[in-house]
């Protein structure tokens, strides 16, 4: 939350979630979600001089095991669609 004087309250940690889950996850909180894709005045995008407000909350966030960790690309790379079309499954991990 920011107050009147535009100073940020922590009201929950950091997490990242699924684009289609923000609306749901707004609701349960009683807050509302900000950003480019909001219809009419929550249409907002965002600026690096309001990144300052939450740095505390980036420090605070524990680092990425990178080992394990994997990109959301939001689709699949070209050449694993063209594998599973020519083998008719999903390609498995590993």
């Amino acid at each position: 939350e920011i107050d009147a004087h535009g100073h940020l309250r922590v009201v929950s940690g950091l997490a990242i979630v699924p684009t289609e889950s923000v609306d749901q996850i707004a609701e349960e909180r009683s807050a509302i979600a900000l950003g480019p894709d909001r219809p009419g005045a929550f249409a907002t995008t965002p600026h690096a001089r309001h990144a300052v407000r939450v740095t505390n909350l980036i420090d605070a966030t524990l680092p990425a095991n990178l080992a394990d960790w994997e990109p959301g690309y939001g689709r699949l790379a070209e050449a694993q669609v063209k594998w599973e079309a020519a083998h008719g499954r999903p390609l498995q991990p590993g």
